[in-house]
């Protein structure tokens, strides 16, 4: 069912033009044509950011002190905390500067109590604009001759809507970060009419194809940002480390949201043809070179992820007690469930 609110914009604008004809009277001849679009896609992402009382370290679930953790004749033991709340003190100075990137609910019961779940609700536009063109030129010299070249281009700008204010959540499809493309294409070909029954085609050619896709660069390494120390420094170094707390939406960028990544084909082509009776004969040579560079670490300064495991409450045996423990409590006292960091100096060059 539709929500209500201001209706989301569905906007496509596309317009372009084309010119072409002679530059010269039955020997040069010009062709060009121009074509751009903008897109605007009004889109509402849902997500779920933690309560009042959760930032303040109140939990409605029991929730422990990992510090408190004892083995006692083979038993394991972890005390609560009281009233399932955490200290101030208690909560690090990295999650609480690190909490503040989270907005406040704003989807809430009918009584007016914060909703605890699928409850922040941000509406924004997803923007694509894109430009390309081409231009040709044909040339006849006698009749024996005809040179022509190509030149097409491509722009593509696009910017899709964050989950969270600041940029963070996970975009599972479409542009998951904003992405300029570009792409590139040219060809020179000359044709020679050796005979009535003899030709020979000589033709260049490059294709390249590239983007370069950025999401929360935060200006300075992501030590300095986060208060986290230590995070190796390599490519990307400035983006912010992606956060995944069970049961939230996550801080910082999707995998893979900053990228470099460029390819691209040199083509050389010589062919002659000829015809011998009832025959029929081509011979010629067809050279590529075909380059990849790759600057794509899917987490460039690291993944934290968070679950109540540090936080639950303990059974004898070691075991989570059932309906215990709270993944952002765990967050809060910076005890890290898992990480990971994906480090790449340099791009990858294939060749070919």
């Amino acid at each position: 069912f539709a929500t209500t609110g201001t209706q989301l914009p569905f906007k496509r604008n596309q317009y372009g033009f084309v010119f072409g004809g002679p530059l010269q009277r039955n020997k040069t001849f010009l062709q060009l044509n121009w074509q751009g679009s903008r897109l605007r896609i009004g889109n509402t992402q849902i997500s779920t950011v933690p309560t009042s009382a959760q930032r303040q370290g109140s939990f409605a679930v029991p929730v422990f002190d990992p510090a408190t953790t004892t083995q006692i004749n083979g038993a394991y033991k972890r005390d609560k905390f009281a009233n399932n709340t955490i200290p101030e003190g208690r909560i690090d100075l990295a999650a609480r500067a690190l909490l503040n990137r989270y907005p406040l609910p704003n989807v809430f019961h009918p009584d007016g109590s914060e909703a605890v779940a699928n409850n922040y609700r941000r509406s924004g536009t997803d923007r694509t604009d894109q430009d390309q063109f081409d231009v040709r030129l044909d040339r006849y010299f006698g009749e024996r001759h005809r040179i022509f070249g190509r030149y097409s281009f491509l722009r593509d700008d696009s910017q899709p809507t964050t989950p969270l204010p600041d940029g963070s959540g996970n975009i599972s499809s479409g542009t998951i970060g904003n992405t300029l493309t570009r792409g590139d294409s040219a060809v020179v070909e000359h044709a020679w009419t050796l005979s009535p029954l003899a030709v020979n085609q000589w033709r260049f050619g490059f294709t390249r194809r590239g983007f370069q896709r950025s999401a929360m660069d935060l200006g300075v390494s992501a030590s300095e940002a986060t208060g986290i120390p230590n995070i190796p420094a390599f490519a990307f170094s400035q983006a912010l480390p992606t956060f995944q707390i069970t049961g939230y939406t996550q801080l910082g960028p999707p995998s893979n949201a900053n990228s470099d990544f460029t390819t691209s084909v040199t083509q050389f082509v010589d062919t002659f043809s000829t015809l011998k009776g009832r025959h029929s004969l081509k011979a010629g040579a067809d050279v590529r070179l075909e380059r990849l560079d790759v600057l794509q670490p899917p987490s460039p300064t690291g993944l934290f992820q968070f679950s109540p495991i540090f936080t639950g409450g303990l059974a004898p045996n070691g075991a989570i007690l059932p309906g215990t423990g709270a993944s952002l409590a765990s967050f809060l006292l910076g005890q890290v469930n898992a990480f990971n960091i994906d480090v790449q100096q340099e791009k990858l060059k294939p060749r070919a």
